[in-house]
């Protein structure tokens, strides 16, 4: 037996790998872990944060939407059964209280901020918009709520506000200015300049719907702000007093509206909508078939690709594109094509139950993607079935790296909240709660359990017997408590090579001979985050002569 070098484990950057051959894992990948971030710190693992409820729970039931309306006014807005019904619920950060009541229970709901003004849709209600979630308008405003159609998904696109019913896309006018004048002293031309004479504010007058000594003014071209009281004038003579301020409007009736069909014979609706190459990009219409492109002007009549689209709710936008769940994988699309990008981890996708397809939920920023699939239950490294809660899928955009989270609340859907200049991830779960993601120590007072394995150790040849003895080193961060296994040609984990106590620990070992073996480390976390940066075996011994076990070209 020759005597190695002690062979350490320290690259860690690639995260999960564990749809792959044992034999062939990636460099500096690992086969299994939960609850490990791969993106905090550079070629080491570190347990993710926990969760903080945001207020008192609003009702037992799923939530069924979830907006941030930032603008005039700022709150969060979250819609949630109570059995009977479903009412929507404002918070500014912290409580909750009841905006509105008794819609229909049990259906997704879709919110879109546009002109300063969410407008809440689901498809059966009537559509309603508010600016401070205190009061609820069904007709008027300046989104033209009277007159917009109903639909299940209501988005903005390209200056103008879109609502999506079946295979249809019903579009507004884009916004124009409107300023309501009385004192008309002399009427005013269509086509003619106005001038503001305290604010100096521009526009030319497209429409005049005039009532005499009042009246009210489209405007377009518009430079500046007009003024409440003062004169306005056109530049041939027409004069009045502004009666407010000059405030922008949308349509459903008149000016350049436009109504779409996708694909309506294919018998598909469209299931949800994204765009990609930023706000002024291609629009995506997803239905279960496939995905189609709108530039604003044509509608390709076609799919470019037949990945379909399972859930409404799975569907964001990052890296310049689309991603939404597919039965085959979670899949992004760039407008011209598109592809699975959970091949490294099709195992846990595999096991989501095809009932939960249409459950799925998603979130992602400029550095992270977050997939919400449920529970899991599937087979471990050493065969064995195993169920996993509310699993959350998380794709690091940084390093390109997957990990595995397992929280104790299941969500259901996800928004961006701004607190002040904190960008904060809010989650609606399944039990009519408002979570924050990745804060504090616990799960709202859960421990979070962690657990890592090492790729395979099996030197040059796996074949080769190796024989352990002496010690494996652990070295990290607030890692006391945390125990060592190892398991020996596929045999049960062994008893606890013994709990880690400082900084770096080192856990005696007794001798044994193997092929192939590995090791896990797995623990509660009940403070800070714990950091894991490498392990070390020293002493192993191979019966190949001059052969080596290259585990840190591996790791």
């Amino acid at each position: 037996m020759q005597r190695l070098n002690p062979q350490k484990i320290s690259h860690w950057v690639n995260g999960v790998v564990s749809s792959v051959n044992p034999l062939s894992q990636q460099t500096a990948s690992i086969p299994h872990a939960i609850n490990f971030l791969f993106d905090e710190e550079l070629d080491a693992v570190v347990s993710r944060k926990g969760l903080i409820e945001i207020g008192a729970g609003t009702a037992a039931y799923p939530v069924l939407g979830i907006h941030n309306h930032r603008g005039t006014n700022d709150f969060a807005l979250v819609s949630v059964s109570d059995g009977t019904n479903a009412d929507i619920y404002k918070s500014t950060g912290s409580t909750w209280t009841k905006s509105l009541q008794d819609d229909t229970k049990d259906l997704e709901v879709s919110f879109a901020q546009f002109l300063d003004t969410t407008v809440r849709v689901n498809g059966t209600d009537a559509v309603k918009a508010t600016t401070d979630a205190s009061t609820w308008a069904t007709t008027g405003t300046n989104l033209d709520i009277s007159n917009m159609p109903n639909g299940t998904i209501v988005k903005v696109y390209k200056q103008r506000l879109q609502v999506i019913s079946g295979s249809y896309v019903y579009i507004s006018s884009t916004p124009l200015a409107h300023l309501d004048y009385d004192a008309q002293s002399a009427n005013f031309t269509v086509g003619s300049k106005l001038t503001g004479g305290t604010s100096g504010a521009t526009a030319i007058i497209l429409n005049d719907t005039d009532g005499g000594t009042t009246g009210t003014l489209k405007l377009g071209s518009v430079s500046g702000i007009f003024q409440n009281d003062e004169t306005i004038t056109d530049a041939d003579g027409g004069s009045a007093t502004a009666n407010g301020t000059s405030t922008f409007k949308i349509s459903w009736t008149t000016g350049n509206k436009e109504n779409l069909q996708v694909d309506p014979n294919n018998g598909s609706d469209i299931i949800g909508v994204g765009v990609v190459g930023g706000v002024e990009g291609i629009e995506i219409f997803l239905k279960d078939n496939g995905c189609y492109r709108y530039n604003g002007s044509f509608l390709d009549p076609k799919p470019f690709t037949t990945y379909g689209c399972t859930s409404k709710f799975s569907v964001t936008e990052f890296n310049g594109g689309v991603g939404f769940a597919n039965q085959e994988g979670y899949c992004f699309t760039n407008g011209s094509s598109a592809k699975i990008m959970t091949n490294a981890i099709k195992d846990w996708w595999d096991a989501i139950p095809s009932a939960y397809l249409d459950n799925i939920s998603a979130y992602a920023d400029n550095e992270k993607l977050l997939i919400s699939i449920g529970d899991i239950t599937k087979k471990d490294t050493l065969g064995k079935s195993k169920t996993y809660s509310n699993v959350v899928l998380y794709k690091s955009l940084t390093n390109d790296s997957w990990s595995i989270l397992s929280f104790a609340k299941e969500f259901r859907c996800f928004v961006k909240y701004f607190d002040s200049n904190n960008q904060e991830i809010w989650g609606g779960t399944d039990s009519g709660e408002v979570h924050e993601l990745f804060n504090g120590t616990s799960d709202d007072g859960t421990p979070i359990f962690f657990e890592i394995e090492t790729q395979e150790i099996v030197g040059d040849d796996i074949q080769s017997t190796k024989t352990i003895s002496e010690y494996v080193g652990v070295y990290g961060k607030r890692l006391k408590g945390a125990k060592v296994y190892a398991s020996f040609d596929d045999s049960k984990w062994s008893e606890s090579l013994g709990a880690c106590e400082e900084d770096f620990t080192r856990l005696p070992i007794e001798k044994k001979s193997f092929n192939k073996m590995k090791l896990k480390l797995s623990n509660y976390q009940t403070g800070a985050p714990v950091t894991l940066r490498e392990l070390l075996m020293a002493h192993i011994e191979s019966d190949l002569s001059g052969g080596q076990i290259n585990t840190e070209s591996r790791y």
